[in-house]
């Protein structure tokens, strides 16, 4: 607001001096001149002392522009009636326009339109020039307030769209904050998610590592079976050739115990004879 009271304020003070250079070109640096621009002057004072005291922006911009819309009135009325001066109201109401609120220019309204109406029915000559017509002081009465209704209107759909698309961005940033709160819990998750998988993984890595022991007992025990059963197999035919070497043994011992036997019954036979 603050830059728009300053683009204003300026446009005031550039409207001041050209009127005011107009007016002296005109008519000359009169003593009337001088009465008729120093109300001009007031104004922009005025406006220019609003500006770095007020506070609140309503009232700061309705002072700025009401103060020099209002002194063009009494400019007119002390030059005898100037048609150029009543211009101003227009260029006033386009400065309220610059506020994008339809409230700022429904208040300048109320108040130009109701003064403009009042200052024509008692001197139209202030509104129309020295040359006036009450029927053309009533036109540009007529069409000033046609020309603020425009702009209320056009500024009352701009300032509510503004607001729907304020609202819309509202629920754009809730929706993105779901959004965004929908995604961190879903990271969350994923994260989570990728702690157990690794360590499903670790407990995975464990068991193939304790199959892979299993794997090796297995085969350990596989080999010790093979060799205890070497083992058994040898002792096994140690047991037969040990065997077959105790019934050799025993055919030697029956042999010898024939031959003794043989011996004895030969020896018998020799003592007999």
């Amino acid at each position: 607001m603050y830059q728009i009271h300053k683009k204003n304020l300026m446009i005031i003070w550039a409207g001041i001096v050209l009127l005011s250079v107009t007016s002296i070109i005109a008519k000359g640096f009169t003593l009337q001149a001088i009465y008729a621009e120093s109300c001009l002057l007031t104004a922009g004072i005025l406006s220019t002392i609003v500006f770095f005291t007020v506070k609140g922006d309503l009232p700061k911009a309705l002072v700025i522009t009401l103060s020099p819309a209002i002194a063009q009135f009494a400019f007119s009325f002390l030059e005898g009636g100037n048609s150029v001066a009543y211009l101003a109201t227009y260029v006033c109401v386009a400065m309220m326009a610059l506020y994008f609120n339809p409230t700022y220019i429904k208040y300048y309204m109320i108040v130009m339109s109701v003064l403009s109406l009042i200052i024509v029915l008692i001197n139209p000559a202030i509104v129309d020039g020295s040359n006036y017509t009450l029927g053309g002081a009533l036109t540009k009465v007529f069409l000033f307030i046609v020309v603020g209704v425009t702009l209320a209107d056009a500024t009352n759909r701009g300032y509510q769209a503004v607001e729907d698309a304020k609202k819309t961005l509202l629920q754009v940033t809730k929706a993105q904050d779901k959004a965004n709160g929908i995604a961190n819990n879903l990271n969350g998750a994923i994260q989570h998610t990728e702690t157990g998988i690794q360590s499903l993984a670790d407990q995975a890595q464990g068991v193939s590592q304790a199959a892979e022991q299993m794997t090796a007992t297995v085969e350990s025990t596989t080999n010790a079976t093979i060799a205890v059963s070497d083992k058994v197999t040898q002792a096994g035919n140690e047991i037969d050739r040990n065997y077959e070497m105790m019934h050799q043994v025993e055919d030697s011992f029956r042999s010898v115990a024939d031959a003794v036997k043989n011996g004895s019954t030969e020896a018998g036979s020799v003592q007999s004879s």
